[in-house]
């Protein structure tokens, strides 16, 4: 879970709805022209709120008694004028999409980011279809699976994690091969609300079972260098060799666990005060 800077931010959602809309035909779409224009104001007005809403947990407040037409309208808006290539909304998805460092998925940290997920979905949340800070960067496997869960999981643009504690943790199985399992323990001072959601974001999105499959990739090679390392340097030469591989990784990434998990396994402890890790 990487945290990201608000998409878009300047620009105003009036002059992207207006865009957006622009893109249907006069001849073919008056009906649905019509009812968009009708419900602009309440498009600019959740989009608005939207940070306050969120930040508020006070989601239930954007639900709207839409007619079926109206939604379908705002949900086609998203999907032949924003996200379709040569749609007036193109440019806006494009910068959004590549917005993540390395192209890496903020939701998993892992995969490649592919499409846009709705944070709040626009199947329920309709008038959030285009609003910028709605739309968070993924991978098709996040994409997927958040769409199967009705869970609030963390939000990459509001939520803002703490990166001065572990709240990732690992553990090494021995075993042929040696494994790691994953697990989450947030510190009991973090706000209850935060907390549920890196829970959530954590078991419904699978995160321990990928973490472990990347971690075994890792074991695979790193596990008997180790060991090797071990017998042939002794305990201290090999704890700081695990402090420098630590003190490089992101806090709370799964490599970061990792090595943690292999100091405690190999050493006895965790780390040194001066291994503390990159910031999320």
């Amino acid at each position: 879970m990487n945290n990201m800077k608000i998409p878009l931010e300047g620009v105003s959602q009036e002059k992207l709805f207006d865009e957006c809309v622009s893109g249907f035909s006069q001849k073919h779409s008056n009906e649905r022209i019509a009812r968009l224009q009708g419900i602009k104001q309440t498009v600019v007005k959740d989009s608005n709120d939207y940070p306050r809403i969120i930040r508020e947990n006070d989601e239930d407040v954007l639900r709207h008694d839409l007619s079926k037409h109206l939604t379908n309208d705002l949900i086609a808006l998203y999907e032949q004028k924003f996200v379709r290539k040569s749609s007036p909304g193109r440019e806006y998805y494009e910068r959004i999409i590549s917005s993540p460092e390395h192209n890496i998925c903020p939701l998993c940290g892992v995969g490649q980011v592919s499409t846009l997920d709705h944070y709040l979905p626009k199947s329920i949340f309709p008038t959030l279809s285009i609003t910028p800070s709605n739309l968070v960067p993924s991978c098709s496997d996040c994409n997927e699976t958040k769409s199967s869960t009705d869970k609030l999981l963390v939000h990459v643009y509001f939520d803002a994690i703490p990166n001065d504690k572990p709240w990732l943790f690992a553990t090494i199985m021995d075993g042929n091969p040696v494994a790691a399992n994953y697990h989450v323990s947030c510190p009991k001072s973090w706000d209850y609300y935060l907390v549920h959601k890196i829970e959530n974001h954590f078991n419904c999105l699978g995160l321990s079972r990928l973490y472990s499959i990347k971690a075994a990739e890792e074991l695979s090679s790193l596990y008997p260098a180790y060991r090797k390392h071990l017998e042939d340097y002794g305990i201290d030469v090999l704890s700081d060799l695990l402090d420098s591989f630590i003190s490089i990784e992101r806090m709370n990434s799964w490599k970061y666990a990792l090595y943690r998990a292999l100091k405690t396994h190999f050493c006895g402890s965790v780390f040194s005060s001066n291994a503390g890790g990159k910031g999320m």
